[in-house]
């Protein structure tokens, strides 16, 4: 009887031990099928400040876990008046850029670098306010002060191209939103510090 529960023991730890190698290579099996995760390749996002200055609306493309490149356009125009001198100034940047990622997954360091164009127009002409004051001085004739005049305007404008780089944290959610803080440097003839917020989702 002994000998017959020793046999059964033994032909039953046979079993088990055979049948390992067999979930071993199950799971290889369907890794193979499934193959390595996916990634979304795609990112729209939204930056303050940053490589844009002011702010940038991007897309960036994944072409690798590791590996994203990407462009961002933004559109500034504001106003002032210097000795009443009316000037507008429109700037439009266009940065283009590579970000690396040091590890791909929920948390990222991220190295970048690129260039941005700009282009600022400025315009600028005889303020409002000086001009009425001027065409009011007229005299008892009604002949106008020849020191009035009606409207000078002047138009300059430039584009150029300034270097970048940067580097940040980056967290990704399994949803696809996607934030990210940076530190930029820009080279103006000097370097120039610069920082940067962005949140977008990938997809």
């Amino acid at each position: 009887m002994k000998t017959l529960l020793f046999f059964i023991s033994l032909i039953a730890g046979f079993s088990l031990f055979a049948q390992e190698p067999v979930r071993t290579s199950q799971v290889s099996y369907e890794r193979q099928i499934r193959g390595p995760k996916k990634y979304k390749k795609n990112i729209l996002q939204i930056e303050l400040l940053g490589r844009g200055i002011f702010y940038g609306i991007g897309y960036e493309r994944m072409v690798s876990q590791e590996i994203g490149v990407g462009a961002s356009l933004s559109y500034t125009k504001f106003n002032f008046n210097p000795f009443f001198i009316d000037t507008e100034v429109q700037v439009i940047t266009v940065p283009l850029y590579m970000n690396y990622y040091t590890n791909p997954g929920r948390h990222n360091f991220v190295l970048t670098g690129g260039l941005t164009a700009w282009h600022i127009q400025a315009t600028s002409r005889v303020s409002d306010s000086l001009s009425a004051a001027l065409d009011d001085q007229n005299d008892p004739n009604g002949t106008t002060n020849p020191y009035a005049f009606d409207e000078i305007e002047f138009t300059a404008s430039g584009t150029f191209a300034v270097p970048q780089a940067g580097m940040g944290y980056e967290f990704r959610g399994s949803s696809g939103f996607i934030t990210r803080a940076n530190m930029y440097a820009f080279y103006i003839g000097r370097i120039l510090p610069f920082f940067g917020l962005s949140v977008g989702v990938a997809f």
